[in-house]
């Protein structure tokens, strides 16, 4: 019997959590398991206050909870903490040190949960080519992983992504 249950999984970044709806429709639609961390979820959240004024603030933030806890309760989206990364996290900080202390934790959290695939737009993560990759792969026992950078979308095609996300069957 095949299992249906995704080969590949994904970790999306804090600043990918707000991407104009990129993240989302991946996270929907494409078929790999998703996963982000509690500091990014935290991250997210803070960032929906920064944005507009204090009542649009509110309901961006609404907005943001509303939409991650369906994606949690529909099982496209699984939130995990940062436990036990503190042996990769060193490594992390030995192969990539010009990283942050949450970039490389974010790192850390993507190498523990096994994901091969690291979603970022934070330019800070630019300099992780396919040869870091590998080391930091092989140091976490893993066959592969990879930074990928997200893209900013137009807003034609934000619109089509959001009735794409309506129009999608429960």
């Amino acid at each position: 019997m095949l299992s249906t249950e995704p080969s590949e999984k994904w970790y999306y970044d804090a600043c990918t959590l707000d991407s104009k709806l990129e993240t989302f429709y991946e996270i929907i639609n494409k078929g790999h398991k998703s996963i982000t961390s509690h500091l990014a979820i935290g991250e997210g959240y803070a960032n929906c206050l920064l944005k507009g004024n204090k009542v649009s603030s509110y309901e961006v933030l609404d907005s943001f909870v509303e939409l991650i806890k369906k994606l949690q309760t529909k099982g496209l989206l699984e939130i995990v903490g940062h436990d036990k990364v503190e042996p990769i996290l060193e490594k992390v900080k030995d192969i990539v040190p010009r990283l942050s202390v949450t970039d490389s934790l974010h790192l850390a959290t993507a190498l523990h949960e096994q994901c091969c695939i690291f979603r970022t737009i934070d330019k800070d993560f630019d300099g992780i080519t396919k040869p870091i990759g590998e080391k930091l792969a092989y140091e976490s026992g893993m066959a592969r992983f990879a930074v990928s950078s997200m893209s900013l979308k137009s807003r034609d095609e934000l619109f089509r992504d959001r009735k794409s996300i309506h129009r999608k069957k429960k």
